[in-house]
């Protein structure tokens, strides 16, 4: 009689588990035209933030910050590397690939938290967006798609209770934490956009840029690059490169906004509404603590691990 056989992307993801979730760009949208409210808050923002962090512009720390936690990519993927020793160890050869995490994380599309341009990434990459190319991305799907006997998938359970003996997974409530305080921080920044002061700013910041009839910069630095631009430098082209053109632009984009008073006047704006939370959202917030933030720091430096030992 042939042994059962499993696939192993079942295996790798169990057992049942929520992890952080991925929110729906539709109720983010959703989130940030809910309305503002006299003094600029929120109309849904009825109880104060816990627990506020001492402000810092330079690393734009936001009040919400320690609700949020990780991309799911990341705590699957050091599971998923810290699998082999001990698959080896249950006399099990369990080649998991290894991973560009961070443009794993980009191709989930698990939605992020926005914040102005900053002068690394400018640097970086001018306007394009963040790499998605994941050269092991190709490899995993055909290790999950394997199929594995009755016996490999006992020892791969007993590997992920052994792994999150250590590192737990988060609980429910820091689940809802995280997809909550990512939802309102966008809606917080997508609302400070459109604060009086910050639309002053951006007009200052345009006199800043400079003007050029045939590539014309966006009315505000939330929107660079202007679609001009994005066809002359290509930005949205897979594969196109990064001009020295285009970075020194981005990072001309990136002095304006200091020296016109935009990026402080965006910091303040999001700032005042993420002080501000549904009250649902403020208790939910005072339950979890510092625990997403804890389990961040836990994973990331379990990711660190990982990648200096070969992952």
């Amino acid at each position: 009689m042939m042994a059962k056989t499993t696939s192993k992307r079942d295996r790798q993801t169990r057992p049942s588990r929520q992890r952080i979730a991925k929110i729906v760009t539709a109720s983010v949208a959703a989130l940030a035209v809910g309305g503002v409210a006299l003094a600029g808050l929120p109309a849904w923002a009825t109880g104060p933030t816990p627990n506020l962090p001492a402000k810092d512009v330079d690393a734009w720390v936001m009040p919400l910050d320690r609700y949020i936690s990780v991309s799911s990519v990341v705590p699957e993927y050091v599971e998923n590397r810290q699998t082999i020793p001990c698959m080896a160890d249950a006399g099990y050869h369990w080649p998991v690939p290894k991973r560009d995490i961070d443009a794993a994380a980009n191709r989930t599309g698990d939605a992020t938290v926005q914040q102005p341009l900053t002068a690394a990434v400018a640097h970086e990459r001018g306007y394009h967006p963040a790499s998605t190319n994941d050269p092991g991305l190709l490899a995993t799907q055909e290790l999950n798609a394997a199929a594995i006997s009755d016996a490999e998938d006992k020892a791969l359970h007993a590997c992920f209770d052994k792994i999150r003996t250590v590192i737990p997974l988060p609980s429910v409530k820091q689940d809802q934490a995280n997809q909550d305080a990512v939802a309102l921080s966008n809606a917080a920044y997508q609302d400070a956009l459109n604060d009086q002061t910050v639309l002053a700013a951006a007009r200052r910041w345009q006199e800043c840029m400079g003007s050029d009839p045939h590539l014309p910069v966006a009315d505000s630095p939330a929107r660079m690059p202007s679609p001009q631009l994005a066809d002359h430098f290509a930005t949205s082209l897979e594969g196109s490169t990064v001009s020295q053109a285009e970075r020194d632009l981005a990072l001309k984009d990136v002095a304006c906004q200091a020296s016109s008073g935009y990026r402080n006047a965006l910091y303040e704006a999001e700032w005042k509404r993420q002080a501000t939370v549904p009250r649902h959202d403020a208790e939910l917030f005072a339950r979890v603590g510092n625990s997403n933030a804890e389990y961040r720091r836990t994973i990331l430096a379990a990711l660190a691990q990982v990648q200096l030992t070969g992952g």
